[in-house]
């Protein structure tokens, strides 16, 4: 991309961000801010768990996050890894979830005029009775509000892994020519998407 492009027009034309200037068309999913609401057992949760929304550069120490990082990486089972420094330094801020004086997750994000853009979550799922995804995507949401947002886009729905995605009020997603709330069709898409078999993987 140029300096020039109106990075909420790419957004809105389906593009996401990956670190260091990539961007790809794919199945991009957003929450609508004026829609979403977080439900009554969310925001019970919340207040168990400490937030801090703050710019990268004050993340000097950052052996929670490779400590996370290594944590969510091993437990979802992840046969590639990224290099997170690279990513933490991609991005414009971060969100950090304490629960019990203990740091369990990262939010990293990129703000926009009208948009913010979840670019990478992380969680070591020590408090996973809480739902920390769903805590850290409520305090997503606040923020992106207060700051006067339209959108957050939590990057792209594909398998079954997303289906989640679909139970969020607000949420929206890129059908490849407009921007779609039909969850029946997003479900039905997303189980397709896993049950797509690749051979000979290993020569892609």
């Amino acid at each position: 991309l140029e300096n020039t492009d109106n990075i909420d027009e790419v957004l809105n034309q389906g593009w996401i961000p990956w670190f260091e200037n990539h961007w790809y068309n794919v199945r991009s999913v957003r929450i609508n801010l004026d829609e979403y609401k977080p439900s009554h057992k969310t925001k019970k949760r919340s207040k168990k768990i400490e937030c801090d929304f703050s710019e990268i550069s004050t993340l000097k120490d950052r052996s929670d996050a490779h400590r996370i990082y290594d944590i969510y990486v091993k437990t979802n089972g992840f046969d590639g890894r990224i290099d997170i420094d690279r990513m933490i330094d991609a991005c414009q801020y971060y969100l950090k979830l304490t629960c019990d004086n203990k740091v369990v997750a990262y939010t990293f994000l990129d703000m926009h005029e009208q948009s913010m853009v979840s670019c990478q979550f992380i969680y070591d799922f020590s408090c996973g009775n809480l739902s920390v995804g769903s805590i850290s995507q409520y305090y997503e949401c606040l923020k992106a509000k207060e700051l006067g947002k339209k959108y957050v886009y939590i990057l792209s729905g594909y398998e079954e892994v997303c289906l989640y995605k679909a139970k969020i009020y607000g949420m929206e997603w890129w059908t490849g020519k407009e921007w779609s709330q039909d969850y029946d069709l997003y479900a039905k898409l997303c189980k397709r998407d896993s049950n797509i078999e690749v051979i000979n993987y290993d020569d892609i």
